[in-house]
């Protein structure tokens, strides 16, 4: 085979990846600082560009005059020269206002990264006029008709699109007669959909080179980089002065399948020795966000193309906080090593040695943040950004080029996300729209033109819509979508029976969201395609498969798109690695719904990466209840806990492995600390994952608990009898209660007084508790962190008891123990006495682990706050009890059992997780709040029915 030469430095700068040039170019050469200058970084690059005479450098001096805003020194520079480039930009420079018809973000609050239209706005160089469906601009609609937007006698300069993938660009922009820009980020994030739209513009522009590699092979026009397309807010918050007090707070999508990188961020974090990290599961303001990144010693940006800036990265540096940045990120050319700036790899614990490094000479590293704060506060302030980008974009628009080539065809309007993202601003109308538009094709198209993508666009788009609207919290039947869209689907199959993603597609919806006879259906179709294999059925890479977030922890959308995109780039035949792909998640849906065996360690073969298909088969093994097999299993569960996304659900079924089968976990001092953390320092965004306990979430755990929220496993075949006592336990799969159960059995208080009620978070029930409990039922909740609230809450909503208790732990009681709380309890002279046992004397989230008290009273309290801050080991009635405290109601220590002491309730002090957010939102959790932030539905109508 033929080696291809490398590019030279002069191919690369001519082709626009400037931002490689100035990383890798020398110093000796013009072109090095004309591309930092082209970055965005004017200064340096004015610095050296005239220590060059030649008339490409002065070409550049000027053009980076003008990125800078020094008109005169740009005219004077380029009015010389002998280039349709420099005569085209100069027309433009001398124009009095440059007209830009744009696509840009139409929020103007200016607490984001994106105020380019604001900015565009205010600066009289610009006329702008914004198409979106925000209040204040040109109204968009789907299949828009552009010329709507101008005055076909004077038209633009030039059109912009940033991020294009964001907006809804009309169909016809290739009829704009003038030069049309786009700028993209997330192009691969659905590139089916994508990819079309690439096609319309005449240049395109990507931050790094990263980026480039990607986006200069998808189309045939200029892609250049630039590496400022966003900004600082306006008005920053001031610096700490004096010592930080948070060692390293990290936000954002941490804990996602298609984010497996920054999982495994999580797991180098959490492996740094004496570092007390915070996760946050979300966003925050930008008025939380920055005062808490300026208390943080350490700032990690990891962002999903390795060199693109991250924002998160230079607001840390804003606020003096020490960044941590990949290697390859172009953060790198405005701020060094020596500016607070410190580049790590993934590979080989790479991140976890930069965050040691800093730590063992902090103070050096901090000082150099302060000097990487001046740089990034100039660099990155919002009007001087967002103009550099501007007249960037006018350089690019003034390019010399030939006649626009127009695409074979209109590219279709299609959402790119289910239920996060882009046309937040059009609102439902904007979806509804697209859904109208491509059932109105659909049914106008004759049957014998119909295409694959004709036929199956609008089941897509009906099942999208169903999902977005089964998030709403509105309580509106959505039926007939969901019923439509099986109608297309079905006939989808008919006409292209052979098709794999159609298949797929269908029995995807089916599984989750189907009926009993579509999911029999479904069954049908799947078995047949594993039948079959995949090599008599046809897949293109622009077939679609749904969007990345549509129940995504059944297959593995990321190197799926990433796969797609590479095949696009380089134009090969990656078809069956995509087919292998997605018969792996076939396996693993048949293996779920039919319950046949073997399918999950098929799964696990055809694409080992995707942690879920080994979690699925290590439960398998360990359902076989046997020694063997639950030895099995422990490797595969081991390497789940460091994979971190299941990493609380894989150590619980290691617990339980250990202690039912006496079998040893190898790795535990290494795994137990990655877990522990985890629960302890995580905390997920409600505004999100608040509605995760509604229907849609509780169909990604298709046949388990799809209708009531939990499956029942044991209840009595009848009840005799009532007991004064309900014992209430929320485990985790069967791994937390094991000596409490044996303890039980010796208490003298008599069985029949008292039921156990057992729910467990995940979907293994304990074989003790089977044996021991009155009721045993599963959630079967399949996100990152458990929330066993919701299990306590359900089990006092069966509770028949005069009393409850709530166990917290594994506690070792005392024989009489049950027999001493009720006579306590009932020789009380206050009904609402709260009996407790904490760890120590302050009841915070680590220390209490019994609460007893009457039934009623539990109701009265609102039960356990189903909130999702109260997630992972933050779950348990530690919360409760700081409520009854503000309410009041007398608390009693049950640490010695022949006498009362009351418990006094004292603040949190130290610096935990929820120490953390009751500083950030004190709103939220300030010290007299007696509510629970969510209320279980159903502890609120035992409330109003309450007499």
């Amino acid at each position: 085979s033929t080696v291809m030469p490398l590019p030279s430095i002069p191919e690369i700068f001519e082709k626009g990846d400037y931002h490689k040039v100035a990383t890798i170019g020398a110093d000796s050469d013009w072109r090095t600082h004309a591309a930092r200058g082209l970055c965005g970084h004017a200064g340096p690059a004015l610095a050296r560009l005239p220590e060059f005479t030649n008339e490409e450098a002065r070409f550049y001096q000027g053009v980076i005059h003008w990125i800078d805003g020094d008109e005169i020194s740009a005219i004077r520079l380029l009015s010389p020269l002998d280039s349709e480039h420099a005569d085209n930009l100069l027309r433009l420079i001398l124009k009095p206002q440059i007209s830009i018809l744009s696509q840009l973000s139409w929020k103007r609050s200016l607490a984001g990264p994106h105020n380019i239209l604001h900015v565009a706005e205010n600066d009289p160089k610009f006329h702008i006029r914004n198409i979106s469906f925000g209040a204040d601009d040109l109204p968009n609609k789907p299949d828009a008709d552009i010329h709507d937007y101008y005055d076909a006698a004077n038209p633009p300069d030039l059109y912009l699109s940033e991020m294009l993938e964001w907006h809804v660009i009309p169909p016809n922009i290739q009829e704009l007669p003038c030069p049309i820009i786009g700028h993209t980020g997330d192009y691969d994030l659905h590139i089916q959909t994508m990819y079309p739209w690439l096609q319309v513009f005449d240049e395109m522009v990507v931050t790094d080179t990263t980026e480039y590699a990607d986006v200069s092979g998808l189309v045939d026009v200029p892609v250049s980089t630039f590496c400022k397309p966003v900004s600082l807010a306006p008005v920053l918050p001031d610096p700490i002065d004096g010592e930080k007090d948070l060692d390293l707070v990290i936000t954002g999508s941490l804990f996602h399948t298609y984010y497996p990188d920054k999982a495994e961020m999580v797991r180098q974090v959490l492996s740094t020795r004496n570092l007390k990290p915070f996760f946050y599961n979300g966003f925050f303001s930008i008025y939380e966000y920055y005062p808490l990144l300026a208390r943080s010693k350490i700032a990690i940006a990891l962002p999903r193309h390795l060199g693109a800036i991250p924002s998160r990265g230079y607001e840390a540096l804003a606020m003096g906080t020490v960044l941590l940045t990949p290697q390859e990120s172009c953060q790198r050319l405005f701020t060094g090593d020596n500016e607070g700036v410190v580049p790590f790899s993934l590979e080989k614990d790479g991140l976890r040695e930069a965050v040691e490094t800093v730590l063992s000479d902090y103070d050096k590293y901090a000082e150099g943040a302060q000097r990487g704060m001046s740089i990034v506060r100039r660099e990155f302030e919002h009007q001087y950004a967002s103009r550099q980008y501007l007249r960037m974009i006018a350089f690019l628009a003034s390019r010399p080029r030939g006649a626009r080539k127009p695409c074979a065809a209109q590219p279709v309007q299609s959402r790119i996300v289910a239920y996060k993202g882009p046309y937040q601003a059009g609102g439902e109308k904007t979806f509804q729209d697209m859904l109208g538009r491509s059932i109105e094709v659909w049914q106008h198209t004759p049957d014998e033109k119909h295409t694959l993508a004709s036929i199956s666009q609008p089941a897509r788009e009906l099942m999208l819509e169903y999902v977005y609207r089964l998030l709403l919290p509105k309580p509106t039947t959505f039926e007939p979508l969901r019923d439509m869209a099986f109608e297309v689907y079905r006939t989808a199959l008919e006409r292209f029976p052979l098709s794999l993603a159609l298949r797929f597609n269908f029995a995807r919806a089916a599984f989750h969201f189907g009926t009993s006879e579509d999911i029999n259906q479904a069954l049908d179709v799947v078995k047949s395609t594993l039948d079959a294999g995949p090599q008599v059925l046809t897949l293109q890479p622009l077939d679609d498969i749904m969007t990345w977030d549509y129940c995504q922890g059944f297959f593995n959308y990321r190197t799926y798109l990433q796969i797609v995109t590479e095949a696009l780039r380089d134009q090969s035949d990656r078809r069956g690695e995509l087919k292998t792909l997605i018969m792996a998640s076939l396996h693993y849906y048949y293996g779920r719904i039919s319950g046949e065996s073997g399918h999950f360690e098929k799964a696990a073969a055809l694409d080992p990466e995707f942690t879920a298909y080994r979690m699925w088969h290590a439960k398998e093994l360990i359902r076989r209840a046997d020694a063997e097999s639950a030895a099995s299993a422990i490797p595969v569960l081991s390497r789940a806990v460091q994979e971190i996304l299941y990493a609380p659900e894989a150590w619980t079924l290691l617990q339980a492995i250990k202690n039912e089968y006496g079998l040893e976990i190898p790795e535990e001092k290494t795994l137990s600390p990655l877990a522990h953390q985890m629960e302890r320092r995580t905390v997920i965004d409600e505004g999100y994952i608040g509605l995760r306990y509604g229907p849609y979430f509780r169909m990604q755990r298709l046949s388990l608990a799809t209708n009531t929220g939990y499956e029942m496993r044991k209840s009595p075949a009848k009840q005799t009898g009532t007991p004064r006592l309900s014992i209430l336990l929320s485990d985790t799969n069967g791994s937390r209660y094991d000596s409490l159960i044996r303890h039980l059995e010796r208490q003298t208080l008599d069985r029949q007084d008292y039921e156990i009620i057992c729910s467990d978070a995940f979907d293994r029930e304990s074989p003790q508790m089977m044996a021991k409990a009155d009721y045993v039922f599963v959630y079967g909740q399949n996100e990152f962190l458990y929330n066993r609230n919701i299990g306590f809450n359900t089990a006092l909503t069966m509770a028949r008891g005069k009393y409850v208790v709530y166990f917290d732990a594994d506690a070792e009681l005392p024989d009489n123990a049950l027999t001493e709380w009720l006579q306590q309890a009932d020789s009380s002279p206050d009904e609402n006495t709260v009996l407790a046992n904490p760890y120590g004397d302050t009841v915070d989230e680590h220390s209490v682990h019994t609460v007893f008290m009457r039934r009623e009273s539990a109701i009265a309290a609102g039960g356990l706050d189903e909130s999702a801050y109260y997630a992972g080991a933050y779950s348990g009635p530690y919360e409760m009890l700081q409520r009854i405290a503000a309410m009041q109601w007398p608390i009693h220590m049950l640490a010695s059992f022949d006498a009362f002491q009351t418990i006094g309730i004292s603040p949190d002090t130290s610096m935990t997780l929820s120490g953390l957010l009751r500083e950030v939102w004190p709103a939220k959790f300030e010290s007299d709040r007696v509510q629970p932030l969510r209320t279980s539905f159903e502890i609120l109508q035992l409330r109003a029915s309450d007499p």
